[in-house]
C-alpha cells in the first residue's frame, strides 16, 4: 500500500499538529489500487467511550471515504472500529503510519507524499 497526501491534507496534518486544538479525528481520501490517497483529515474529538457513536455516525455520512482515524500527541486506543483502518500518529518530528489489523496490532505502514 502507498499512502499519498494530497497538499490540503498535509497542510491539515500541519495544522493539527502545531495548533494541538484536537487529539483525535477522521482520515478521509480513496484507495485506488495499491494506493491510499489521503484528502482530508477531519478533527473530531473521541475516546474510548464516545467512539462507536461517532465513527457510526461519520461512518453513515462518509461510507468509503472514511479511511480511519488519527490521534494528535496522544496514544491510539483500541477499538473495533478501527480493524482494517489506517491509523495516522502525528507526533514531531514526522508523523507515523499504521494499519489497524484483527489482531489488535498496528503495522507501520511507509508514506509518500504528492
Amino acid at each position: 500500500m502507498k499512502i499519498k497526501l494530497t497538499p490540503a491534507a498535509l497542510m491539515q496534518m500541519e495544522l493539527v499538529a502545531g495548533i494541538h486544538s484536537n487529539e483525535t479525528g477522521f482520515i478521509i481520501g480513496q484507495r485506488i489500487g495499491k494506493h491510499t490517497i489521503i484528502e482530508n483529515l477531519f478533527p473530531v474529538n473521541f475516546d474510548e467511550n464516545t467512539i462507536d457513536d461517532v465513527y457510526a455516525r461519520i461512518y453513515n455520512k462518509l461510507g468509503d471515504k472514511l479511511l480511519g482515524v488519527f490521534f494528535n500527541n496522544k496514544e491510539p486506543f483500541f477499538s473495533d472500529w478501527f480493524i482494517e483502518d489506517m491509523v495516522i500518529r502525528i507526533k514531531s518530528p514526522q508523523p507515523e503510519f499504521y494499519l489497524y489489523d484483527a489482531d489488535n496490532q498496528y503495522i507501520r505502514l511507509p508514506q509518500e507524499r504528492i
